[in-house]
């Protein structure tokens, strides 16, 4: 006869390293350093990590809905590191997981790959001075994984204003598509008042 207790201890052996891996990565994510960055948004902010820095940005568990198909992202990553003349490279990707069965079509794909360099043109309010802080970003859009194969490029203009009901990043990119075609982006993200311990955020 069977022990339902060994049952018991089954299960929880199975579930144990997810729930590990999913520990870990809220730890991650607490232990990080309180930086101004805005990814995995689609839109970032007007600021780069110092030269010899490095930066990891991690979403461990997200939703996404494109018209009648929903996926969970889990995770997003996006790898900062600052080098000399206020720029940084940053290297990003998210494992994107269909809800629903698709024949024919992988469930999983790696998608928003891409390598880029973001370099500040104007040290303003994010940089602890005067005025609005203004930035430039641009690079490669990468192959994804069981999606699309090409590669593509994109500029983006960014610029962040901070005032005491809350600050406000705003964002402008043109992009040559994977599949080479042209794309025009606007975004914002808006954020909470900064003397706030726990800050608010929201993106359009």
């Amino acid at each position: 006869m069977t022990d339902p207790a060994d049952g018991l201890w089954k299960h929880v052996a199975g579930v144990a390293p997810s729930a590990l891996r999913i520990l870990g990565a809220v730890a991650l994510t607490l232990a990080t350093d309180a930086a101004l960055a805005y990814r995995p948004f689609d839109s970032t902010d007007a600021a780069v990590v110092d030269a010899g820095e490095f930066e990891l940005e991690l979403g461990p568990l997200g939703w996404i809905r494109e018209g009648p198909e929903k996926f969970r992202v889990a995770p997003a990553v996006v790898a900062n590191f600052g080098f000399s003349g206020d720029r940084e490279l940053v290297l990003q990707g998210q494992r994107q997981i269909a809800l629903q069965e698709v024949p024919g079509e992988q469930r999983t794909e790696i998608v928003d790959t891409g390598l880029f360099v973001k370099q500040m043109l104007r040290e303003g309010v994010l940089q602890e001075k005067p005025g609005p802080s203004v930035a430039t970003e641009y690079g490669l859009l990468l192959p994804t994984v069981n999606g699309e194969p090409g590669t593509g490029f994109s500029v983006a203009g960014i610029a962040s204003q901070r005032s005491d009901a809350g600050t406000i990043h705003l964002n402008s990119a043109f992009s040559w598509t994977r599949s080479h075609e042209p794309d025009l982006f606007l975004g914002v993200i808006l954020e909470g008042p900064y003397s706030w311990a726990v800050r608010n955020d929201a993106q359009e």
